[in-house]
């Protein structure tokens, strides 16, 4: 076992046990590691309509250096993307009201002939360790509405290794 941690420490990974929140959705919805490699729990769900890209996480962890939920769009330059009522909210599986949360325009950037779009959650709590369901609200692009899908969510336990640069 101590051979295992000196050889993990030499190559510059370190062992990395932690919990996050899974999404899930239809099946057109893939999950995904943070930016960092594979390194990291599955805490995206990634799909896509009408040829923009959306990333959504409840708890993006060491991917964003941020612990706050976030649906990231990535649209074709000339595309425009809007969200008439930028509202969601988390149903909880043994809870009565719904909990509303607000969608905030934090960072528009153009990445290689795109142009990309942070939305932050304002207004979940710090952290979610309950289950249910996740409602985002419907877009527009170029005119036409979307329709978000529904995730189920839950937390895991995820254990793995990481790259001390990530």
């Amino acid at each position: 076992m101590a051979a295992l941690a000196a050889a993990l420490l030499l190559s510059g990974c370190f062992p990395y046990l932690t919990s996050y929140v899974h999404l899930e959705g239809p099946l057109d919805v893939m999950t995904l590691h943070p930016a960092c490699g594979n390194a990291g729990p599955p805490v995206f769900a990634r799909y896509v309509r009408k040829g923009v890209t959306f990333d959504v996480t409840l708890e993006p962890g060491i991917a964003a250096r941020d612990q706050g939920g976030f649906m990231r769009l990535r649209a074709p330059a000339g595309v425009v993307v809007t969200i008439p009522e930028p509202v969601g909210y988390l149903r909880v599986y043994d809870g009565d009201a719904a909990m509303r949360f607000r969608l905030r325009l934090a960072d528009t950037r153009n990445v290689a002939g795109a142009v990309e779009q942070r939305f932050d959650f304002e207004g979940l709590p710090a952290k979610i360790d309950f289950s249910g369901t996740l409602h985002l609200p419907d877009v527009v692009v170029d005119g036409s509405e979307v329709v978000s899908p529904v995730f189920q969510f839950r937390r895991h336990r995820y254990a793995g290794v990481a790259p001390a640069k990530c």
